[in-house]
Formats: C-alpha cells, sequence, structure tokens
C-alpha cells in the first residue's frame, strides 16, 4: 500500500466535502464494482477482498456508510475501501471519488487550514511565542512577510516590534501548520508537541476521539472487535501489532499512538499485569494523565489504576461494552470536549448486533 507522508494527510478535504461525496456514493456502489453482493436484510454480503474464503463474511451496510470484514477485522467507507484495494492514497482516493460524484473539489486541493492534530492551547500559545521570538530574530519584516506567504498567512497592518508582528499573523492559524512552520525553523518543541505532529497512521484522517486499546497479544480479537464496535461512537481505537515483540517500525507506531492519543483502556485478560508492554503502556498513559480505564474480562486491575473501579465484562457483547465506554468518555471531563467535537464532524447512526467477543 501506498501511504502519503503525514504533512499530506494533515492538509485534511473539508469535513463538508467529504460527506457530500459520500451521500452521494454508496458503499454498495462503490465496493460493488470489486465484490460480488447480495442483499441480506439491511446489508449486502460478499467474498471478502481482503482474506481468501469460502463462506461471506465481508458485510456492507449503507445505511452506516460503512463496510466489514469479519475474516480480515478490515473496516471502512468508500475512500478506506479505495485506498486498501487499489493502494491510492486519501487524497487520490478523494479526487477519484468526487470525480465520480459529480462534486467539485476546492482550489489548490486540501485546505491546510484544518485545524488538526490537537494541541493543548497553553502549548499552542508556547509554541506560537517560540515562533515569534524565531522570525524577529532571522528576518526583517520584509522576509517575514514572504516566509509567511508560503503558508497562506497574512501579516498584520502594523507593528512597531517584529516579534508581535509575526505571532499577531500566527494567532488563529491551524495546529498543522503552525507545527509544520516550526519544523522549518528548527524551532525546539517539547516531546509532547512534536509528537502530534506525527501520530500512527490509522490516526492520520481522523477526526475521532483517539483511544488506544492495550491487550495481550494473544487476546488481540477481543481489543479489535471492541475498536470495531466503537466506530459509530466517532471512537477510533488504536490496537497493536499482535506480535508481543513487536519490531522497531511497530514500536515507532506504539509510540506515536501513545503520545496522541486522547484516552486509553486496559482490556485486563489474563496475563496482561505480566506483560512488560502493557505495564509500559499503562505507565506512559498514567503519565501522560490522559483518561484511564480498565476493562475487566479475567484480571483484577493493579498497581496506579486499582484505584478506580474496573469495568465489568458481565456477559455482555461487545458492542454493550462500547456504549458503556462512550459513556464513560461522554461524562468524562478529560475528554468530553474532544467527544463532542468528533461527533459534530463525523455522524456515524449506532446500531446493535448480539455478536459476543
Amino acid at each position: 500500500m501506498v501511504f502519503e507522508s503525514a504533512h499530506n494527510w494533515d492538509m485534511q478535504f473539508p469535513q463538508k466535502l467529504l460527506d457530500e461525496i459520500r451521500a452521494r456514493l454508496s458503499v454498495s456502489e462503490v465496493v460493488g464494482r470489486k465484490v460480488a453482493l447480495k442483499r441480506a436484510g439491511r446489508e449486502y454480503k460478499g467474498l471478502s477482498p481482503f482474506k481468501a474464503e469460502k463462506t461471506p463474511s465481508f458485510t456492507v451496510n449503507d445505511n452506516k456508510g460503512f463496510y466489514h470484514c469479519f475474516a480480515s477485522g478490515e473496516h471502512g467507507d468508500i475512500f478506506t475501501f479505495l485506498m486498501k484495494t487499489e493502494g491510492l492514497s486519501f487524497s487520490d482516493a478523494v479526487k477519484r471519488l468526487a470525480g465520480e460524484a459529480g462534486v467539485p473539489l476546492p482550489m489548490g486541493g486540501p485546505s491546510r487550514h484544518q485545524s488538526k492534530p490537537s494541541l493543548r492551547v497553553s502549548d499552542k500559545i508556547a509554541l506560537i511565542n517560540k515562533v515569534g521570538r524565531v522570525l524577529e530574530a532571522r528576518y526583517d519584516y520584509n522576509e517575514i512577510d514572504i516566509f509567511l506567504a508560503e503558508y497562506d498567512i497574512e501579516g498584520p497592518e502594523e507593528s512597531t516590534d517584529k516579534c508581535v508582528y509575526s505571532k499577531t499573523a500566527l494567532r488563529g492559524v491551524a495546529n498543522n501548520v503552525l507545527l509544520e512552520i516550526a519544523q522549518e525553523l528548527d524551532v525546539d518543541m517539547p516531546r509532547t508537541i512534536a509528537a502530534a505532529a506525527n501520530p500512527p497512521r490509522n490516526w492520520l484522517d481522523t477526526t475521532d476521539l483517539r483511544l488506544f486499546v492495550s491487550h495481550t497479544s494473544r487476546h488481540k480479537e477481543k481489543a479489535m472487535r471492541l475498536k470495531e464496535c466503537l466506530v459509530p461512537f466517532a471512537i477510533s481505537g488504536f490496537v497493536a501489532h499482535e506480535d508481543i515483540h513487536p519490531t522497531l517500525e511497530w514500536q515507532s507506531e506504539i509510540e506515536r499512538a501513545l503520545n496522541t492519543m486522547d484516552a486509553f483502556i486496559a482490556i485486563l485478560t489474563d496475563g496482561f499485569s505480566t506483560s512488560i508492554w502493557t505495564q509500559q503502556e499503562i505507565g506512559y498513559a498514567l503519565g501522560r494523565g490522559v483518561k484511564v480505564i480498565s476493562f475487566k474480562m479475567g484480571e483484577d486491575p493493579t498497581g496506579f489504576v486499582s484505584k478506580h473501579q474496573a469495568l465489568p465484562r458481565r456477559g455482555r457483547t461487545a458492542e454493550e461494552i462500547a456504549t458503556e465506554v462512550e459513556a464513560i468518555l461522554a461524562g468524562d471531563p478529560l475528554t468530553s470536549a474532544k467527544l463532542n467535537s468528533a461527533k459534530r464532524a463525523r455522524q456515524f447512526v449506532s446500531g446493535a448486533d448480539d455478536i459476543p467477543f
């Protein structure tokens, strides 16, 4: 598969444009060009395009706007389908489907003023101050204007101080643009800020709340199932590679996810407390101060997370657990604002099913 750079993914297309394309092209129409689909109630079924199988486990739901493959765990919308099956970048998938749907693209392609990735307000102010001081020291007014114009930023009408001039111009600039400018100028950034510019691949194009799903390698299917059931709630899960000894690439992806997650859930199955990897992940989450949820599936919480009551399994389905996880995140001051923003950006219809873990 071909992936775009983080820079290109951050230059996100307007959400309204993506929604318009989805409204004009059904998932079954796009998927049906490659997969022979048959209607099964409210859904369509067919053989997986991702994994060889004899019994159809690939489903398409036009009402919810996504496909799901039970054989491989693949899940997504019309854009994801083209990326997965044809190796297209996100931008190319949008351009292809926009042309088919008759939806005009904005001049210049994706907008670089979409405010992504997220930064704390205090971190953003501190970074603007640093960038302003570097521009003041390095350039005169004319050079500052030339530099900012390359990022489609206009300077203020007047100022007697180059640093104030630069900081005023940067007020309201999207986070991804500010981070790009800081990197261009070699501005020293704390690790947490620098990490925000480099999330893992499956979070590069999401506006959803980012939930790190910590699990043991032999219980990965439970983590994947929970991740799938959280999709309708605008919650994007990160499930690490099943190899208990990650390669350097996967270890790097895990670190990116830990640096950019909005919340953390630990699936406490047998062996969780003795896993070096899961214990490091919990420690990282506690150190960052993000919302941590313990989900009891065989083990009691230990260490620092044991002071909070764990979410019990009680024989419930993954869909029911996902509903409670959403309620916890919606009611917590650490995550409620982000989740509300994610829901506004992406509307999904939640549905129930009876498929257990």
